[in-house]
């Protein structure tokens, strides 16, 4: 079940265009962003602040090994997941 985000109607579908209204949410980056306003306004963090972060997670230890442990955790415990939706991605690293 999936409820529109315009509408606030319930519905099942393929995508995530609402077949009552058509409102489908908008994309960021080839991302799904289900609230634009707050995806692009960086929820506190200085303006630049994901960009600089994107280069410096690459790199990182701890950035490596939590991605590594999240994969790990998601094979293991939901190894027929086809889809993942997640919440607070700050820039979308862990998502990518």
């Amino acid at each position: 079940m999936k409820l529109c985000m315009h509408c606030r109607r319930e519905f099942e579908a393929e995508g995530w265009t609402c077949p009552a209204c058509g409102h489908s949410p908008a994309s960021i980056d080839g991302f799904l962003s289900f609230a634009p306003a707050l995806a692009e306004a960086g929820a506190g963090m200085p303006a630049g602040a994901h960009h600089r972060l994107d280069r410096l997670q690459e790199r990182s230890f701890w950035f490596r090994g939590r991605n590594r442990l999240i994969q790990y955790l998601v094979r293991h415990f939901f190894p027929a997941a086809g889809t993942l939706l997640e919440l607070g991605c700050g820039s979308g690293f862990v998502l990518a």
